[in-house]
């Protein structure tokens, strides 16, 4: 994910998977595009994070990822920004500005395979886009390739897309929210299911997989991962 030309990945994000003993490989949003089919032979999910920015480059590698994912049916998770990635490379025109709410969920699809058997109490302080796509918005074009699981409302009252999921889920083992399951410990299920995806997809991983080769160093003023070349006062760890 990029913030002004700093590739980044949130440390909450990389506890979350990796207390369920699933091992986060960073990619940097400046990864080559031909380099990206290497990339996806090396993983068993993709996981697209929050951010506070569109970056051209970004958006490039993302649909890049995205088209491989779904030739190969890897397992995909997008959150906040990742889930707006997936709907523009769905087909919809733009993003809408959205006024935050009062962080509500309501659960439009009884027939999710993510959310059987889960009551979906989302806290508000998951809630941080200034975007996304209303209800109203969302296309012929979007329904050819998601289902439409929750909704969500605006500080006006507005309803907006903040759940979706794969129309197919064997062809298409896709689901992204526009809020942060990684902020609320009542969702961490919902890194056990993604993990439960990646271990049955039946992508074949290289036994090679793409070597980054890069440490990463933790800024701690934002509580996030960079990569070497930021231009911040950081305090070094392995990794």
């Amino acid at each position: 994910m990029p913030f002004g030309n700093v590739s980044f990945i949130t440390k909450t994000l990389v506890d979350w998977f990796r207390k369920i003993d699933v091992e986060v490989v960073p990619i940097p949003f400046t990864t080559p595009l031909k380099d990206a089919q290497v990339v996806l032979k090396g993983l068993e999910g993709l996981c697209l994070q929050g951010g506070p920015e569109i970056h051209p480059i970004y958006k490039k590698l993302a649909f890049k990822m995205l088209d491989l994912a779904s030739d190969a049916r890897l397992p995909v998770f997008g959150i906040c920004h990742g889930f707006q990635m997936m709907l523009l490379w769905a087909g919809a025109k733009s993003l809408d500005r959205i006024p935050r709410g009062p962080g509500s969920v309501l659960q439009v699809s009884c027939d999710s395979e993510i959310l059987k058997g889960h009551d979906l109490t989302v806290s508000p302080k998951t809630f941080f886009h200034d975007y996304g796509v209303y209800y109203d918005r969302f296309n012929k074009s979007l329904m050819k390739t998601f289902r439409l699981l929750t909704v969500s409302e605006d500080r006006d009252g507005k309803v907006y897309a903040s759940g979706i999921e794969g129309q197919d889920r064997l062809d298409l083992p896709f689901w992204g929210f526009q809020f942060h399951p990684e902020l609320d410990r009542g969702l961490d299920w919902m890194a056990d299911f993604f993990k439960g995806q990646m271990r049955g997809s039946g992508h074949p991983v290289s036994k090679e997989p793409y070597a980054f080769g890069k440490p990463v160093v933790l800024w701690t003023k934002k509580l996030c991962y960079v990569f070497p070349g930021a231009r911040r006062k950081t305090r070094r760890r392995t990794g």
